[in-house]
């Protein structure tokens, strides 16, 4: 054991390991915001596809789509955004429960769209895909 104290660094340092600390904390923060902004976009109602696939979805639950209606839903599946994606797909299906014509139509899109689908609208073109097959099999 030496006699000598152990030399205590200038407070200039621990300043600087403070702000290098608050800079992590400030990049950490504004990485988190900008994923969870990405991810849970506030504005996508406000975008155009979005608008589109409300109004045919609307129209979709209240009376047969007409065929240009029809065609742009199934469009609308190669959307970028998620959201839009679900609703093409609910609009599908509503769709085809209304005229049970156009199922192979819908299935053959669905199946193409879910090969390069994001796993959660990938989910939901499957269990519309199975629920139109089930139909398809019923008298």
């Amino acid at each position: 054991m030496s006699s000598t104290a152990e030399p205590v660094p200038p407070a200039r340092t621990r300043w600087h390991v403070w702000l290098l600390l608050a800079l992590a904390v400030l990049v950490v923060f504004v990485g988190a915001a900008l994923w969870l902004w990405q991810r849970y976009d506030p504005f996508v109602h406000e975008r155009p596809d979005m608008r589109e696939a409300k109004v045919i979805l609307d129209a979709a639950r209240v009376r047969p789509l007409t065929d240009d209606e029809f065609e742009r839903a199934i469009a609308l599946l190669d959307s970028q955004t998620p959201a839009v994606q679900v609703f093409a797909i609910a609009a599908i299906e509503a769709e085809v429960a209304r005229q049970p014509a156009r199922r192979e139509r819908a299935l053959a899109a669905l199946e193409r769209f879910q090969k390069s689908a994001p796993p959660d609208t990938r989910r939901a073109s499957g269990t519309a895909i199975t629920r139109m097959k089930g139909a398809e099999k019923q008298p």
